[in-house]
């Protein structure tokens, strides 16, 4: 064998062992193994109710992304998100729809506003909005995994919109 391909077989040789053994690493099983109570502790510490991924507010079988998109109302005085889809306001035929289900909504649609505020004409649900005060025939809906509402009241189950939460007086 030529002293050139000698050199080359002994440079490809180092080459694999260099690349064989970058590949070995140890690795601390301690590291790998949590009981079921530490990974608990963990998880549940570095998740709180404002770490949660916003995902959109919940219309029909779907969600609606708020500015752009609101859950329309299936019917005239219809309450019930489960039975909404998302649209826009202009195109809602029954001509109520939630623009918001909760803070958070108002909070993540860039609007700068914090507060959802479901509006009342005559005391029948209209539509819901995200404003920075309600007026008074407007009922302030809540997330009960966010900000508390105002003392007395409680986020608590609303009476007249199935699967929300308003800021109530318990009784």
């Amino acid at each position: 064998m030529s002293r050139t391909l000698r050199c080359a077989a002994t440079v490809i040789g180092v080459a694999a062992l260099s690349f064989a053994s970058a590949c070995l690493v140890d690795v601390d099983e301690g590291l790998l193994t949590k009981s079921n109570a530490e990974a608990g502790s963990v998880d549940a510490s570095a998740e709180s109710s404002d770490a949660r991924p916003y995902l959109g507010m919940a219309c029909g079988a779907g969600s609606c992304r708020p500015p752009g998109q609101v859950c329309c109302a299936k019917s005239f005085g219809d309450p019930d998100i489960a039975s909404g889809v998302c649209s826009t306001s202009d195109l809602c035929q029954s001509g109520d729809w939630f623009a918001c289900e909760s803070p958070r909504d108002c909070e993540a649609s860039g609007l700068g506003v914090t507060q959802c505020c479901a509006q009342h004409d005559r005391g029948a649900f209209t539509t819901t909005k995200c404003a920075t005060t309600c007026e008074a025939t407007a009922s302030l809906l809540c997330d009960p995994d966010g900000a508390a509402c105002v003392s007395p009241r409680r986020c608590l189950p609303s009476p007249e919109f199935p699967k929300l939460f308003e800021c109530l007086t318990p009784p």
